[in-house]
């Protein structure tokens, strides 16, 4: 099957087998009107998009099995709330 390989606005990387990149919001420092520090007073963010790519067909074998590896660990290393789910998607 199709995996994508994506880097993310910190330059993390990582496989997905969604053909969507994921977006994030990161959160922008916010100021007063007189241009201090926002304390209160609202919030913002901005929206960015990982950058993604098909993983080219002599290379799925090696990705796959590293994103095996994401999804084990992650599901391994989860907090109690998380490790169902994250065990479940290892496992499929």
């Amino acid at each position: 099957p199709p995996l994508f390989e994506c880097t993310a606005h910190d330059n993390g990387r990582y496989f997905t087998e969604d053909r969507e990149p994921a977006t994030r919001c990161l959160p922008m420092q916010t100021t007063n009107l007189a241009g201090g520090p926002a304390t209160g007073g609202g919030s913002a963010c901005e929206v960015v998009t990982d950058r993604c790519a098909p993983v080219p067909d002599q290379s799925l074998c090696e990705a796959w099995r590293q994103r095996a590896e994401q999804a084990e660990s992650t599901w391994r290393f989860s907090d109690e709330a998380q490790a169902a789910e994250r065990k479940q998607r290892y496992l499929q």
